[in-house]
């Protein structure tokens, strides 16, 4: 059987869904195009141009990029299939550029020894209803926000992740701001709807009680299950609070870094494990 490493575009976003169902993640078709129009994907096709091995890189600009969606299909492991679609994405890389991803148990021996090292514990929460705000303290994003917004996040993550806020924010359910007395944003947050979940995230806000409070409104009027994934357990009591379950610990990983590029001094959601 010969198997071929081709580029993905847009046009692979359901053949991602569906290599996603078989391993049981819950993934859509939303997703999926946001993650190829913003990255450069790599899979791999057997005979039937079937896809049966997929990984993303989101070059966020020069210093980072963030691996993510590393599958292989169930009857295609042990054959280096996500070996080669994690080093094509570890190939698009610029010069000094690092790369970043979230370790599932079964991906942390494999990025590994492709040269990540662990950096810190990634804390997935998980909820079926939380409970309602006090007060509503945010407003609605618009569009001239966005340059506050790109500066606020860029601070928090390390990294300018402008073009990626702005396909994740059209594909949002809700996003929303809070300003300071002076006019200027000190947090934001989206959430995102897909068909089984409702991911809260992106977040950054610069103190605790604003980064509680978006997590309540951002799941207001979910029908769904939602989950939350932050790279720091300083949140764990209030998210515990307002009705979330830890759910996982995985790492996050780095090449090419040595430590998380998020700012401890912010509050911080992951956008999705994929993204960071």
């Amino acid at each position: 059987m010969a198997e071929s490493l081709i580029s993905l575009d847009v046009e692979h976003a359901n053949g991602i869904v569906k290599l996603s169902h078989k391993v049981g993640w819950s993934f859509d078709v939303a997703d999926a195009q946001t993650l190829l129009t913003v990255g450069r994907a790599f899979g791999v096709i057997d005979d039937d141009s079937e896809l049966i091995a997929c990984a993303t890189a989101v070059h966020y600009d020069r210093r980072l990029a963030s691996l993510g969606m590393v599958i292989v299909h169930p009857d295609h492991q042990k054959k280096s299939l996500g070996k080669k679609v994690t080093n094509a994405c570890l190939e698009s890389l610029q010069s000094d550029q690092a790369m970043i991803c979230v370790a599932t148990e079964v991906g942390f021996p494999l990025y590994k020894k492709l040269g990540f090292e662990p950096l810190q514990k990634i804390y997935k929460y998980t909820t079926n209803h939380v409970a309602a705000s006090k007060e509503r303290i945010f407003r609605p994003f618009e569009e001239k926000d966005r340059e506050q917004i790109i500066e606020l996040d860029t601070k928090a993550t390390g990294s300018n992740r402008s073009r990626f806020l702005q396909q994740r924010f059209a594909q949002a359910e809700k996003v929303l701001v809070k300003d300071d007395a002076n006019g200027n944003i000190i947090a934001y947050g989206a959430a995102i709807q897909g068909e089984h979940m409702r991911v809260i995230g992106p977040i950054v806000a610069k103190v605790q009680e604003d980064f509680s409070s978006l997590v309540q409104e951002l799941a207001m009027d979910a029908k769904t299950p939602m989950r939350i994934d932050v790279p720091t357990d300083r949140s764990h009591d209030e998210l515990l609070k307002i009705g979330f379950t830890t759910h996982a610990t995985p790492w996050m990983m780095g090449y090419g870094c040595s430590h998380s590029p998020y700012d401890e001094n912010y509050h911080y959601a992951l956008a999705a494990q994929a993204y960071g």
